[in-house]
């Protein structure tokens, strides 16, 4: 587990172009909302990391979803995405992490991901930082990170729905470039 909490929090530095060193005056504001894989993030090496160079809204939830109503966990159901998201109303961060997945359908995972875009942009968010699911052999997985691949065309500033930010591709196993560091929305894979 340590591989996966390190490679994401060293993600999201790379991504949003934040770094450890940051004061906290000037750290960057952070929305990351997950479900239990992303819960990664809260232990307590990771958050602390992040806290340092992010003024960090950290939001995961065991069985969370796009848009469907989450599935429950000992007896708790946690807001979906949409919720969360509109549940921070005026006070979303600029930037957005999502890793949210899992617990979805893939014949409903395009459809949501653009919905859950639409409102990110409503609320404010101009940087996204979409994270792509571990496959390991699941057809299932392996259609939701097709679609959130796939998203990239309809977000970027020419092909917007909604007149977003710009967008770029981090490949697998890439570090990104200057010029990827600077786009206004971001989609990245975890490998």
């Amino acid at each position: 587990m340590a591989v996966t909490v390190g490679a994401a929090t060293l993600a999201l530095t790379l991504a949003v172009g934040s770094s450890a060193a940051t004061a906290p005056a000037e750290r960057t504001p952070l929305t990351v909302i997950g479900d239990s894989v992303a819960a990664s993030l809260q232990y307590p090496s990771a958050e602390r990391y992040l806290r340092r160079a992010f003024r960090l809204d950290l939001d995961v939830k065991v069985c969370r979803r796009l848009v469907a109503p989450s599935c429950p966990y000992n007896g708790v159901q946690a807001p979906s995405t949409l919720d969360a998201i509109l549940a921070r109303r005026g006070t979303i961060a600029p930037t957005v992490v999502v890793d949210v997945g899992y617990n979805d359908a893939a014949s409903t995972y395009p459809g949501d991901l653009d919905r859950i875009m639409r409102t990110l942009v409503t609320e404010g968010a101009s940087r996204v930082v979409w994270m792509t699911l571990r496959r390991y052999g699941s057809a299932r997985r392996a259609r939701i990170n097709k679609a959130i691949r796939s998203a990239r065309a309809r977000w970027c500033s020419s092909g917007s729905p909604t007149g977003a930010g710009g967008a770029a591709v981090i490949p697998r196993g890439s570090p990104p470039t200057a010029s990827t560091s600077t786009a206004s929305a971001r989609w990245v894979s975890r490998t």
